[in-house]
């Protein structure tokens, strides 16, 4: 059970997840805007800052979405590190179920030899 359990975990994992160049923005932002403009609500101070991105230089956006691409490699190579462990536990998994059942196997031929024997 707690094998299953890990694996599953391990396959939520291997969801891609990154931020992207322009909700690093946002994050790099949100709290400026929120103390220039405390009278404004979550969805006008997020509308803020959209407008604020689009009027942003390319060379000041291409910081964050080389951040951005940055963030996605770690993310591919956290998804890898994870799809290496979720075939580790199945193989280890698979190993197990084997040994079963060659364990099971070896106790009916037993069986079945002393039943001859008797016989």
């Amino acid at each position: 059970y707690q094998q299953l359990r890990e694996q599953k975990v391990a396959q939520e994992k291997l969801r891609v997840k990154f931020k992207s160049a322009f909700k690093l923005y946002k994050l790099d932002n949100i709290a400026s805007v929120k103390d220039e403009f405390p009278e404004l609500g979550f969805k006008e101070r997020v509308q803020l800052i959209k407008d604020r991105w689009r009027k942003l230089q390319a060379s000041e956006k291409f910081l964050y979405v080389k951040r951005s691409r940055i963030d996605k490699k770690r993310a591919l190579l956290s998804a890898l590190e994870c799809k290496i462990k979720v075939i580790q536990v199945d193989k280890a998994v698979l190993s197990t179920q084997q040994c079963d059942s060659n364990v099971s196997q070896n106790i009916e031929d037993k069986v079945l030899a002393n039943e001859e024997k008797k016989s």
